[in-house]
């Protein structure tokens, strides 16, 4: 086998481990696509196509989401708690908007600590409390979303968007998701592949290597036994020659 023909079969193979990964990668759900935003008192947001969860902090102050709906009357929203040093379910939450019948609306959702429900993602292995959620339509407008706690220092997630446990993972969510264990869980951030995401990486790429490794074998021992036919033929000629 010659070395373009080598290198058109590893092209090959190659495209075809990484097309079963797109094939694959749809199949694995996550329950929101994870973003990391620094501390402000106002976030301005836009409410997402496919579920966004924001991973942030509270800093000596509230913290108010408002939302650019962007013509969508579904407005979904889930408070959740990273299961880290300091953090406390002692959280408020209140939720202001325009509902479909034009009504100005102004409910607090703040739940008592015992109603938190502690969840582990089977993914990541990250440890949320799941605490509470809305599910509303509106009209015009923009929802305001207030955030606090009685020290104004804490760790929250609140996730924005629909079909929260229909969403798929991309590349960018898997970077993102070891920043997330780094920063929000002090781990490693490694850890947060030891999971199918992890497979999914780690086998194509052992395929791939152990490819170039056979190709780089078979190449060698072809160029090895044409130099060794090479000066069998010039030690015929010498004895020719003689």
């Amino acid at each position: 086998m010659r070395l373009d023909e080598n290198g058109s079969v590893m092209k090959k193979y190659t495209i075809l481990v990484f097309a079963v990964i797109a094939l694959l990668l749809p199949v694995v759900t996550r329950a929101f696509e994870p973003e990391i935003i620094s501390f402000r008192v106002q976030q301005n947001v836009k409410y997402p196509d496919s579920a966004i969860g924001y991973f942030t902090e509270l800093m000596g102050d509230h913290s108010r989401f408002v939302v650019d709906m962007g013509g969508t009357e579904d407005f979904d929203l889930a408070l959740w708690i990273p299961d880290v040093t300091g953090a406390t379910k002692d959280i408020d939450i209140s939720v202001s908007y325009i509902n479909e019948n034009q009504h100005i609306i102004d409910e607090n959702l703040t739940i008592p600590e015992d109603e938190w429900v502690l969840y582990t993602d089977e993914f990541t292995g990250n440890r949320y409390y799941k605490g509470p959620e809305l599910h509303a339509k509106v009209s015009t407008g923009t929802p305001e979303i207030m955030i606090s706690t009685k020290s104004n220092e804490n760790d929250f997630l609140l996730i924005l968007g629909h079909d929260i446990e229909k969403q798929t993972i991309s590349w960018d969510n898997m970077i993102a998701w070891g920043s997330i264990k780094n920063d929000v869980y002090a781990e490693f951030p490694l850890t947060a592949y030891y999971n199918i995401y992890g497979v999914l990486i780690l086998i194509p790429t052992i395929i791939v290597v152990a490819l170039i490794i056979l190709i780089g074998v078979k190449e060698y021992l072809r160029i090895k036994k044409q130099d060794e036919a090479e000066d069998s033929k010039e030690d015929e000629k010498i004895e020719l020659s003689e």
